[in-house]
């Protein structure tokens, strides 16, 4: 039997889910649809949490806690929705399949709103996440070591969030996400969010310093030496 998380009907409800991250009628179909495919646990997962959303009552959040918490269901979803970021572990034989990375995911609404992982694996796969999900946070690890030109690969999977946490102490780097990479983005450091008043007075040298109208590069062929960028 086909699964319909293969469908292209799924993937087409699943655009039009990201493409209205605030609205819950595309999630009500998404939904609909899957009651009518054989998944009615996630059906029943997506409207328990967006009456939650609505009003948190404590049969709903009993109830949600025991579908997402079902070996058998909640990894499975976040393997479906963040492929690669979450995956199937074989460990040592077949027996000992699981999965890893389930709890990196957090579910909101029914779909993921916010996932964690390395710097270098959102390179990597968050090109297959971002479209097809309606993630507005994103909490990055390790960002160092990703070079200053890889973060304008990264770009078109970053602006569409609300807020970004980077776990570098780094100022430069900071204000070079924020301005350049992903503007109009929240971003927050192990110091609190990323404000003007951090780098008030003109401590940070062209071309990172913050304007009244900031501009952003157009791509990375406006991007300085690795030697201009110090973290």
């Amino acid at each position: 039997m086909t699964s319909p998380y293969t469908l292209p009907e799924w993937e087409l409800l699943l655009k039009a889910v990201a493409a209205s991250p605030d609205d819950d009628l595309p999630r009500l179909v998404a939904a609909d649809w899957l009651d009518e495919h054989g998944e009615p646990e996630r059906a029943e997962f997506i409207r328990v949490q967006i009456e939650r959303a609505k009003a948190d009552r404590p049969e709903l959040e009993l109830r949600e806690k025991a579908l997402l918490n079902n070996p058998l269901l909640g990894p499975i979803w976040a393997i479906e929705a963040c492929p690669n970021v979450v995956s199937l572990d074989f460990g040592s034989s077949v027996r000992s399949v699981g999965v890893s990375g389930a709890e990196r995911v957090t579910f909101r609404r029914g779909f993921p709103f916010r996932i964690a992982c390395t710097a270098d694996e959102w390179l990597r796969h968050g090109g297959g996440i971002i479209p097809r999900q309606p993630v507005r946070e994103l909490a990055l690890t390790r960002c160092e070591d990703v070079e200053p030109t890889r973060w304008w690969q990264m770009a078109p999977t970053l602006r569409p969030l609300a807020v970004l946490t980077i776990d570098t102490l780094s100022i430069i780097m900071a204000a070079f996400v924020r301005d350049r990479i992903c503007p109009g983005v929240r971003v927050v450091t192990p110091d609190g969010p990323f404000e003007d008043e951090i780098i008030a007075g003109g401590s940070l040298a062209p071309p990172f310093r913050r304007t009244s109208s900031p501009t952003p590069l157009a791509g990375p062929e406006d991007l300085p030496g690795r030697s201009d960028i110090p973290f």
